[in-house]
């Protein structure tokens, strides 16, 4: 019985000493892939920002999550909403632009269907049908703003 013990602890100890280093290459992987990118999306909608109101930003994240689809596609969806986060960021103020906008606050008191129910109503709303990832998160950024500030 002692053998068997030994050798289901070795087992154990030899997958999770295995997953930590996939683990690590992976996320090495990832950021010198995409590490760039986010950087240089962030800098471009700081930049594009600088040139618009609130609004504008959300048009412009809200033009890029179209032509990206109604699928999710988590890397370039996230971009998209790097860049709309760097915009709001550096556009100028738009005292309207936060009315009606349900707190994060409601998330952790009520539910997140309320928020998801947000996002998905106002992507309806705007003619993105059903379910739309990428406009969903631009409206995620929005929200997050609003509740932010």
């Amino acid at each position: 019985m002692k053998n068997v013990a030994k050798f289901i602890l070795i087992g154990i100890g030899g997958f999770v000493v295995i997953f930590v280093l996939a683990m690590v290459g992976l996320w090495v992987v990832v950021s010198a892939k995409y590490g760039g990118n986010i950087t240089g999306t962030l800098a471009e909608g700081k930049t594009f920002g600088k040139t618009t109101d609130k609004n504008g930003c959300l048009q412009e994240g809200l033009k890029r999550a179209k032509s990206l689809g109604a699928e999710l596609k988590p890397i370039d969806d996230t971009l998209n909403k790097t860049f709309v986060n760097g915009c709001f960021e550096t556009s100028s103020a738009d005292a309207e632009f936060c009315k009606n906008v349900p707190s994060y606050l409601e998330e952790f008191s009520v539910s997140n269907d309320v928020n998801r129910r947000y996002e998905v109503k106002s992507c309806r709303k705007l003619g993105f049908g059903e379910r739309h990832e990428a406009c969903e998160m631009v409206i995620n950024a929005k929200q997050e703003f609003c509740w932010m500030k």
